[in-house]
């Protein structure tokens, strides 16, 4: 699949990453959902930890797919709103 210049910006600006990763609030977030995982795992059977992995993985790859829609919406509405500030 070919990708946009709005795809290129999306996977090579690694800025918004780096905001995110040093809020206090995600991180504490990221620690919290880490030992819950770690809790969860310790329980689990081989079966079932094969099965949160899967499950895992289907929600990273919906998640990613819903934040590039959501920053090319975001993007073409900008350019939309610059364009139109400038001939009105």
């Amino acid at each position: 699949m070919e990708h946009s210049v709005i795809d290129y910006i999306y996977v090579t600006n690694q800025t918004v990453n780096e905001k995110v990763k040093e809020n206090k609030e995600f991180r504490k977030a990221s620690e919290r959902a880490l030992k819950c995982y770690d809790k969860l795992n310790e329980t689990l059977t081989d079966e079932q930890k094969d099965d949160l992995e899967r499950f895992i993985e289907n929600e990273v790859t919906q998640t990613d797919i819903m934040l590039r829609a959501a920053f090319k919406c975001g993007i073409k509405y900008g350019v939309r709103l610059v364009a139109e500030s400038m001939f009105d």
